[in-house]
């Protein structure tokens, strides 16, 4: 059996035919592959963006109230408050050793001048006295007297902050404060507790250590005064620093030896 020309391009035409089909089919699979990966691809990107902030939104409405908590324990018991009328009464007072003036804060009660037993006696009251300087006397006795009040002098050479020398006689002020209830003394500082307010620093004074006569630590101002034209040597009652030894006594850290020690008059 012959076959014809267009039988020929028949067939031709049907391998062609066939074979775009067969090209078609494998183009198809392809972008359907491809795509199915694009889609993945997309699933990934889409849920990394998820994970980034994105602009801040606007301000939503005020919630609502919540409920009560729980009651908190009872606190410390707090000072009462004074009433004014008590806070006026409160005032203490104290000596300023070397000044004819009171602090800032504080009133003048009498000035005067410093005094006390002399050096060289045994007996005698052992603490500095602040004499006024206009006594008043009583009725005049013959009953005589057994212990005598001589003036004070700085038996020291000089004071850094003051011009002051040896055998100047000491001035002193009896001064108030007002609204303050308690007196400190603070030896070897020159500042005061916390809360406590600073009335003078100074210089811890006494008698010296070889002297028959003892005396009371007393805190000498910083800037100490004297009074004009008493400088004569009459070594009645007299001033000296007062130095730590800390060589097997006071511990030598932190003080130190034969150093002058300081003081502070705090009230509060």
């Amino acid at each position: 059996m012959k076959i014809t020309s267009a039988v020929i391009s028949l067939l031709i035409l049907a391998v062609a035919v066939c074979s775009q089909d067969n090209a078609d089919y494998s183009l198809q699979a392809k972008v359907g592959a491809a795509s199915a990966k694009i889609d993945t691809l997309e699933k990934v990107l889409t849920a990394a963006i998820s994970n980034f902030p994105g602009p801040p939104g606007q301000k939503g409405d005020r919630g609502s109230k919540g409920d009560p908590g729980h009651r908190g324990p009872p606190g410390e018991m707090g000072n009462a408050a004074l009433p004014e009328s008590l806070l006026d009464a409160l005032s203490v007072t104290y000596t300023r050793w070397g000044r004819t003036t009171c602090p800032s804060g504080a009133e003048v009660v009498y000035s005067g001048i410093a005094g006390g037993a002399h050096y060289t006696q045994v007996g005698g009251g052992t603490n500095y006295q602040c004499l006024p300087e206009e006594p008043i006397y009583d009725d005049i006795n013959d009953a005589g007297v057994g212990s005598y009040m001589y003036n004070a002098e700085y038996e020291v050479t000089q004071f850094k902050a003051s011009d002051v020398e040896i055998q100047d006689d000491v001035p002193c002020v009896v001064c108030r404060v007002k609204r303050k209830s308690s007196l400190l003394v603070v030896p070897a500082r020159n500042v005061c507790p916390s809360n406590w307010r600073l009335e003078y620093a100074g210089y811890l004074m006494t008698a010296h250590h070889t002297h028959a006569h003892p005396m009371e630590f007393a805190c000498m101002d910083r800037q100490p005064e004297a009074i004009p034209r008493s400088r004569s040597n009459t070594n009645g009652a007299l001033f000296y620093f007062v130095g730590g030894r800390c060589s097997g006594h006071l511990p030598c850290a932190p003080y130190k030896h034969d150093v002058q020690l300081t003081c502070a008059v705090c009230t509060v």
